[in-house]
């Protein structure tokens, strides 16, 4: 489950016009949502909760290179 949220709000970020850098945070914030549910759909955010959430992440919550 937590793969495939990661996959679909990765995609959906790109589809909806967001950088590389910006979807790559979008998909660990939905997966962590859905890893505190059982099933494949709970636990699921809308884009409105993800941009919550993104506004309230940490100042190190960034894309870097290792």
């Amino acid at each position: 489950g937590a793969g495939d949220a990661f996959a679909s709000t990765f995609v959906s970020a790109l589809a909806k016009g967001k950088t590389l850098e910006e979807a790559l945070l979008w998909g660990p914030i939905n997966s962590m949502s859905v890893v505190k549910e059982v099933g494949a759909q709970r636990g699921l955010l809308s884009e409105e909760k993800i941009l919550d959430y993104l506004s309230k992440a940490p100042e190190d919550y960034k894309v870097k290179e290792i």
